[in-house]
């Protein structure tokens, strides 16, 4: 009888150092992959990867811009049902009332007097900051008329505000940032316009300020 508890208890040292093995090598192979995923992020140029499982691997799948939430509280309404998203209107601010007019926090203060807001903006350095969702009706087109003779814009459309004066021009950053975003919203979307915000009410609005279209239309070819 010892000899033979001897034999069952040599097994289960045996089964309990192969779990600890499996268990260590697991952590290794999954810490790699994280590693892995870190690596090309940083070689993305501002740009991430999504990986989802697929039989115990991760695999690539949509390129996306890294984007922060700064989730406002005022500035659109919820639709009674999902809209259809065939519309970008890019536009131009600044901060007005502050001491610098590139501030990021001064251009959200502002759109909370005005009760309005695009759904992303995108600073000097080409961080993109998601104000609304893209299921809601973000208040940043205003009135207008789209070339097909639509109105009530928000309703189908996204806003995407970058921040410069009438002065100066948006900075290689924020074209670099507003093409991922671009890009990655007509991945998701069936977009038929991408207008400046003069275009659909040109009464009235001239952003986007300095914006070189020819360098936009170009860059997003590539």
């Amino acid at each position: 009888m010892l000899l033979f508890t001897d034999i069952i208890s040599q097994k289960i040292k045996i089964i309990l150092l192969l779990l600890i093995f499996s268990i260590i090598g697991l952590t290794i192979y999954f810490m790699l992959q994280v590693y892995s995923i870190e690596e090309k992020e940083q070689k993305s140029n501002g740009v991430k990867y999504v990986y989802y499982n697929d039989r115990g691997g991760l695999i690539q799948s949509k390129r996306i811009p890294k984007i922060i939430d700064r989730l406002v509280n005022w500035g659109y309404k919820i639709p009674p049902t999902p809209r259809l998203i065939d519309t970008i209107i890019i536009h131009s601010s600044y901060d007005a009332l502050g001491v610098n007019p590139y501030s990021v926090e001064g251009v959200i203060y502002e759109y909370k007097i005005y009760g309005v807001s695009p759904h992303y903006l995108i600073d000097r350095k080409g961080t993109i900051f998601r104000l609304v969702k893209d299921e809601y009706i973000a208040y940043h087109a205003g009135k207008g008329k789209m070339p097909d003779g639509r109105i009530n814009i928000n309703s189908f459309s996204i806003g995407i505000e970058l921040i410069n004066t009438e002065k100066d021009e948006p900075t290689e950053n924020q074209y670099l940032s507003l093409i991922e975003l671009v890009k990655f919203l007509k991945s998701k979307y069936k977009i038929k316009y991408i207008l400046g915000h003069n275009e659909i009410s040109p009464e009235q609005k001239t952003d986007p300020w300095n914006f070189d279209w020819q360098k936009f239309n170009r860059m997003l070819k590539d």
